[in-house]
């Protein structure tokens, strides 16, 4: 995981994090791309 992707982890609430892992997961071993930006509201992650 890139060092985005920790920070953007750090915003998430805890109830959510494995759950959020494991789209991560899922999205990039399917070959999709991740993009995470940070914006004044906080992070967007977006996959491609």
């Amino acid at each position: 995981m890139s060092e985005n992707f920790d920070m953007f982890m750090e915003t998430v609430d805890e109830n959510f994090r494995d759950f959020v892992k494991q789209i991560d997961k899922y999205l990039t071993e399917n070959d999709c791309t991740c993009d995470i930006k940070l914006q004044k509201s906080g992070y967007v992650v977006s996959y491609v």
